[in-house]
């Protein structure tokens, strides 16, 4: 085994303490290719998770990361979840590519969070990368993608946000019909949906994908507004039928977010927005 691996489970070994034993190996992946391995076991519980490190061990091999950080990364992954299953997942970069789903976010509200983890920008909004899984007990498990991790296993922003758009759209998304908000004058009758994904969480990314909204506009035959309910889903309606209330929009926003309807990390936004169904380009309504 070479001084890098070596250096690497040594440290590994002393960040976990006396409770663990830490020991390395290799197993045959591919023709001339191997899997180098650090095998983590917690002597009290008799537990036992093995960690592929090519990646780990390229990063100390290239100085991006000295053997003490990249063990930081081990040990990190190690504790963030309750079950070896869970534990590794952020140190490969094939299961990254595999399960990497959007979120949608407000830019200015996740300031100081968008400062280290990788996004991608939509006018005022910003959509972050989390891996998503069910764990054999049937649990859905999320994790957010940081700089850093993205970088341990070798993938690009660009790589990153094909994978995560693939992934993401594989899920699909609903369109519900829903009662006006009280922004109709007596007698009008407003055409108004909800659009989010089959789980209903975290589906206003719905936003990012253009064949919905083109879908919805071709239903309206006409622009589409979009007022962002929270992160998990938008409501929609066609804009000829609220031309006249577009101050009262801007007003029922505020308010749905400041009275406690949204939870504070769900609250997408104050603005709402218009999808040009001629132009297919999205827009914030001043």
């Amino acid at each position: 085994m070479n001084k890098t691996v070596i250096a690497l489970m040594n440290e590994v070994e002393m960040a976990l303490g006396s409770n663990y034993e830490v020991r390395c190996g290799e197993i045959e992946k591919e023709k001339n290719k191997k899997k180098i391995m650090i095998i983590v076991h917690e002597k009290e519980n008799d537990d036992t998770t093995a960690f592929e490190v090519n990646q780990l061990v390229e990063c100390i091999k290239n100085g991006r990361f000295s053997a003490k950080k990249a063990a930081e990364k081990l040990v990190e992954a190690y504790k963030i979840k309750e079950t070896p299953e869970e534990r590794k997942i952020l140190l490969t970069r094939e299961f990254v590519l595999e399960n990497v789903t959007y979120k949608l976010i407000n830019k200015q509200r996740n300031a100081k969070k968008l400062e280290s983890v990788p996004h991608k920008d939509i006018l005022d909004l910003a959509a972050t990368y989390k891996v998503t899984y069910n764990a054999e007990d049937g649990r859905n498990i999320a994790i957010e993608l940081d700089n850093e991790t993205i970088e341990t296993v070798n993938v690009s922003l660009d790589e990153l946000d094909a994978a995560a758009r693939k992934n993401t759209s594989k899920h699909g998304f609903i369109v519900m019909s829903m009662p006006n908000l009280g922004i109709a004058n007596e007698g009008e009758g407003i055409t108004m949906h909800v659009i989010t994904n089959p789980e209903c969480h975290e589906g206003a990314i719905a936003m990012l994908y253009k064949d919905c909204l083109v879908e919805v506009a071709e239903v309206y035959n006409d622009n589409v507004i979009i007022i962002p309910s929270s992160i998990h889903e938008i409501i929609v309606m066609p804009e000829k039928q609220v031309k006249t209330h577009l101050s009262d929009l801007k007003e029922i926003i505020f308010e749905v977010n400041n009275e406690d309807c949204v939870a504070e990390d769900e609250v997408l936004g104050d603005l709402s927005y218009r999808f040009d169904k001629t132009t297919g380009e999205l827009s914030i309504i001043k």
